[in-house]
């Protein structure tokens, strides 16, 4: 392979494991090649920034990779190549290596953090929800949007090798990637190793389940773990301790954050339940016959307006909006 070739492929790895598409073994490749030399952090600190710098303000997209690559082109013209191998160039041997890797390191990073010292961690931020959803951002610039009554604690800066936070409820997450401090999540009995970038945690006392929407998580308590990756939903049973997992989940449960929804059948009150914690506002029906009413939609980030428009269009009722309250009449659906 060319020197040319060589630096597309080497880049195109390192977009993929910002915008958390990279396969484990390329995660476990990429943090070993880290650890080589000073000048290696040093390099990818360097692109990441370039990567944070493009991101939208609205954490639950990602940069433009188009725009992320030329960027790069520009601006490290002359760089040394980083030596890291993609997938495809990973032994039989490498593999099996990568996969001991992963069940080795589960195993130390839940002995790490069951014998911390607490007194050097001392957690120094509480954010507490009640029935508002609170959006907050994280010392190392990540995002969190906390749902209604859940809780989230850290410290008021991440210090060592580790990103270390508490939740207890529900949560969604936009993490800044950076391989070399691992961005950490204690819920319940498990802890959740972060790889990148934007995924859902709900603790409801009975399961933890973790959806992601873009990137790789790993979950792990102190026998066992799963990684689960984009698309999929990884479920721990507390009272049984065991993993499972899920090859998709329904958008509409993480629409209170990312304001995704599919509706395929759904009852108007299941919609405006929705509706209510994504967009921080009381919906009231005057008619409770409407309630039963059906449609099935889909929005994608969309105004309130907008998808009253399409309520009110589609099941032939009526609305108005006060403030932060919205009203709902008409004597029928049909």
């Amino acid at each position: 392979m060319n020197n040319k070739n060589h630096t597309d492929v080497d880049y195109l790895l390192l977009g993929r494991y910002l915008s958390g598409e990279a396969s484990p073994a390329e995660a476990i490749a990429l943090e070993e090649w880290l650890t080589v030399s000073p000048a290696n952090k040093q390099l990818f600190e360097q692109i990441s920034n370039v990567w944070s710098n493009l991101a939208s303000e609205e954490k639950c997209i990602l940069p433009d990779k188009a725009a992320f690559f030329q960027q790069i082109k520009d601006q490290f013209p002359q760089r040394p190549q980083p030596k890291i191998y993609p997938l495809k160039r990973i032994s039989v041997v490498t593999k099996i290596a990568a996969s001991i890797v992963l069940i080795a390191g589960a195993a130390f990073l839940y002995l790490t953090l069951s014998k911390k010292d607490q007194s050097k961690n001392t957690i120094a931020l509480t954010r507490q929800t009640q029935q508002t959803i609170l959006h907050d951002t994280l010392p190392d610039g990540s995002t969190a949007i906390i749902n209604s009554y859940s809780s989230l604690r850290y410290p008021d800066q991440f210090t060592n090798n580790k990103r270390e936070i508490q939740l207890n409820g529900e949560a969604w997450f936009s993490v800044m990637a950076n391989p070399s401090k691992p961005f950490i999540i204690t819920t319940g009995p498990i802890h959740i190793k972060v790889i990148g970038t934007s995924f859902n945690v709900r603790n409801t006392n009975e399961t933890i389940e973790v959806a992601v929407k873009t990137g790789i998580v790993r979950m792990l308590n102190n026998s066992d773990s799963i990684t689960v990756q984009a698309g999929e939903k990884g479920i721990y049973n507390i009272r049984k301790q065991l993993f499972s997992l899920l090859n998709r989940y329904n958008l509409n449960e993480i629409g209170y954050a990312t304001k995704v929804f599919n509706f395929e059948n759904a009852t108007l009150k299941e919609i405006i339940d929705q509706l209510q914690k994504a967009y921080d506002i009381k919906i009231i029906i005057t008619n409770k016959h409407l309630e039963a009413c059906t449609m099935s939609s889909s929005f994608d980030n969309k105004s309130i307006e907008y998808i009253f428009d399409v309520l009110a269009m589609t099941l032939n009722i009526e609305y108005r909006i006060e403030h932060k309250t919205v009203y709902i009449s008409g004597n029928s659906c049909t």
